[in-house]
């Protein structure tokens, strides 16, 4: 039979998430956790696998990570994909109503 995900994580059920809709704000969003948490781009770069001038332009909404990518980013900064993806639409909606 099939395996569920590994204890600790959920599912990893992407197609629900609209990526799409959230580059900008996901880049605040990380930008900000990073920040929160005391860490810098070349850690997270070095953390998840990718550049720190991919780190850059994630952050700054000129680019959207691969799903792999943004998962395990999500993970260096101890969050889910669903809650990260909550953050975005509440800070989405905040700068919709400036």
């Amino acid at each position: 039979g099939q395996r569920g995900p590994k204890s600790g994580s959920e599912s990893l059920d992407y197609t629900v998430l609209p990526f799409y809709a959230h580059t900008m704000e996901r880049g605040t969003i990380l930008r900000r956790l990073r920040r929160q948490l005391d860490l810098t781009q070349d850690f997270i770069a070095d953390d998840i696998g990718i550049s720190q001038k991919q780190v850059s332009r994630i952050e700054n909404g000129k680019a959207d990570p691969r799903t792999k990518v943004l998962d395990a980013w999500c993970r260096s900064l101890g969050i889910t994909i669903r809650k990260l993806e909550k953050l975005c639409a509440k800070e989405k909606k905040k700068q919709a109503n400036k």
